[in-house]
């Protein structure tokens, strides 16, 4: 979530227009802003999509239920601080 939002002020930041609330999803506003010419860490999709496999396999019910340890947290949350803190620079 912190990634979304991220990207939302990011894209707000660019254009002046608010997609907060507008219920877009995070794929989607990472097309957007790349169709507006809006400069993005190459890879933020990996990143996007690898915690959100993390998040719905842990979340919704799958035949074989993902439970990702201690260590695999901390590793994706300091990734996503990484991802988050270079955006915030730029």
């Amino acid at each position: 979530r912190s990634l979304e939002v991220c990207l939302h002020r990011k894209h707000f930041a660019s254009t002046g227009d608010d997609l907060l609330d507008s219920g877009i999803g995070i794929g989607k506003l990472i097309g957007k802003l790349k169709e507006e010419n809006i400069q993005l860490m190459p890879g933020i999709n990996k990143v996007f999509n690898l915690a959100n496999d993390c998040r719905i396999n842990s979340v919704h019910k799958k035949k074989d239920l993902y439970i990702p340890d201690k260590k695999e947290c901390k590793s994706l949350i300091d990734l996503t601080n990484s991802v988050i803190k270079k955006m915030i620079v730029k």
